[in-house]
């Protein structure tokens, strides 16, 4: 909804692809892209190093640990079509559901996998259409991660990653002791969904969760080039 910032959606799909990909709007469930948002390819032969921006430190060490199923295909991708641009301040979601559409025409023309650069995701084909495409319905968390670092006090700072795509402020709690791990994780995942569908948090919001200590409250921070969010964020403090 309008009035919390602009969308950016930043994907890689990775395969092999020939001509030009015929995207079908009943089937696929699109519009195509909207204005602003285009698809690059690029080839492996003449341009590896748009690969390796792609395929190296964390991107390659998530891809090769728990996407043990596509990496083999995803590192000998011949092909890479970089999915990329602003929605400004979109009032609904419906732009997402175009780009997920057409991202997943590509699949179905040779693709091996898609990473969503700013959850630091990947996808396989078939996850990516079960979780993502079929069911045909806006599901914020799928597109959003809960990350978990540990603190040197033996806490741990809780953050968001993907927050971006939906034109809203990241997420952040530091210092969670353990005692408190599922009210934060439940308080984020609701804050995940409710920015989605419309909240904007004002800047020193109350928040009230059960379980959780009265008077938390909430505060704008950061930049887009953090390098933990590339977003902006809110920090939620405790009392």
């Amino acid at each position: 909804m309008p009035g919390g910032g602009d969308a950016f959606l930043l994907y890689a799909v990775f395969g092999s692809f020939g001509g030009d990909v015929q995207v079908s709007g009943s089937k696929y469930r699109t519009r195509g892209f909207p204005g602003g948002v285009d698809a690059t390819k690029y080839s492996r032969e003449t341009q590896p190093q748009v690969f390796s921006m792609f395929l190296d430190g964390y991107f390659r060490a998530d891809l090769e640990k728990n996407n043990a199923g596509i990496a083999k295909r995803v590192t000998a991708a011949p092909d890479l079509l970089v999915i990329k641009g602003p929605v400004p301040d979109p009032d609904s979601l419906l732009y997402l559901r175009d780009v997920i559409g057409v991202t997943t025409s590509f699949l179905d023309a040779g693709g091996a996998g898609i990473l969503d650069s700013q959850a630091i995701r990947w996808w396989s084909p078939a996850s990516w259409k079960r979780e993502v495409f079929e069911p045909d319905a806006p599901l914020p968390r799928n597109h959003v991660v809960i990350l978990v670092s540990p603190e040197e006090d033996g806490t741990s700072w809780f953050h968001t990653r993907g927050m971006r795509k939906l034109g809203r402020p990241d997420l952040s709690i530091r210092r969670v002791p353990e005692t408190h791990e599922n009210g934060v994780t439940d308080l984020l995942n609701r804050f995940i969904e409710h920015q989605a569908f419309g909240l904007v948090i004002e800047e020193g919001a109350p928040v009230k969760v059960a379980g959780l200590p009265p008077g938390m409250t909430c505060h704008h921070a950061g930049r887009l080039d953090d390098p933990d969010f590339n977003n902006v964020r809110v920090e939620i403090r405790w009392p």
